[in-house]
């Protein structure tokens, strides 16, 4: 979660100690069955999957989507696959491989269409927009492209022109830190070094609502 709400920010984060953090756990518990921590190396995968993807353009990206699709706990998740497929579909829209992309991306959105999850479309932001312009035309299903369509103009109310411009304009970090109070920032530096709310607020000296309320604010 932690991961999620950094990548959501409009500056790049410091993930490294998030990650560092997340790989020594998955190392800890790889070997659990049965229990809650069975899933910590997916988890783990998964944050490592969307940072990958949230940072890259093309096929760079790739690896570790890979990675985290060959763990036996994502093999049994048919959201989770779903999820990593229409990344791997934008990564190679982004790369030029357009034939590719359309595949992946029509498995991936009938996946998600027979599972009920239009939310999975829609989590995957504006870079999914260019990728669904290219596929409706040639969508003969009249119930999938309905559905795909009513995501896409969601997505583009929600975005705007974000698809056209995330690649060519980097944000404006500076800008955006100067935005945000001393406290703030440093709700901001300690969530960017893993720790969690209830550390953060014995170490502000405010209560872990009033840490959630400075996140909020933040992201």
């Amino acid at each position: 979660d932690q991961v999620g709400l950094l990548l959501a920010q409009p500056f790049a984060p410091e993930l490294d100690p998030l990650l560092a953090r997340l790989d020594e756990l998955a190392l800890r518990y790889q070997d659990q069955r049965d229990c809650a921590r069975e899933d910590i190396p997916l988890a783990a995968a998964m944050a490592r999957a969307a940072v990958s993807f949230t940072q890259s353009r093309g096929l760079e990206g790739l690896a570790a989507i890979d990675r985290a699709a060959t763990l036996p706990a994502a093999r049994s998740d048919k959201l989770l696959l779903t999820r990593l497929e229409l990344m791997r579909a934008i990564l190679h829209q982004e790369a030029g491989q357009l034939g590719e992309a359309a595949r992946l991306a029509l498995a991936a959105l009938r996946s998600a269409f027979e599972l009920g999850h239009l939310r999975l479309l829609l989590d995957t932001g504006p870079r999914a927009l260019p990728l669904l312009a290219d596929l409706l035309p040639g969508i003969e299903d009249a119930w999938l492209r309905g559905w795909i369509e009513a995501a896409r103009r969601e997505l583009a109310a929600r975005h705007g022109s974000q698809a056209d411009t995330a690649r060519s304009s980097p944000p404006d970090h500076a800008r955006h830190l100067a935005r945000l109070s001393p406290r703030e920032q440093e709700v901001l530096d300690l969530f960017s070094r893993a720790l969690t709310i209830k550390t953060i607020a014995k170490a502000v000296n405010v209560s872990p609502g009033t840490v959630r309320w400075h996140i909020k604010n933040i992201y």
